[in-house]
């Protein structure tokens, strides 16, 4: 890994403000109707899976270092 990039075009930090964005809507609570209760919380549990999963899929795959 000799290659640089922004931080901004890393799919590791993407996928993890993903999962963190994910974790924070379930922690606050955000009211959004009728997708409230059961649905909402698996949907979130799904969100954050994902962002994870591609998460670490972007930090095995990756090919440049981030710089500041």
């Amino acid at each position: 890994m000799t290659d640089t990039k922004a931080w901004w075009a890393s799919k590791t930090v993407w996928a993890t403000l993903i999962m963190l964005a994910g974790v924070g809507l379930r922690s606050v609570g955000i009211d959004i109707g009728p997708f409230e209760g059961e649905l909402t919380e698996t949907a979130l549990t799904v969100v954050t899976v994902l962002a994870g999963v591609v998460g670490l899929w972007g930090r095995v795959t990756a090919s440049s270092l981030i710089t500041r």
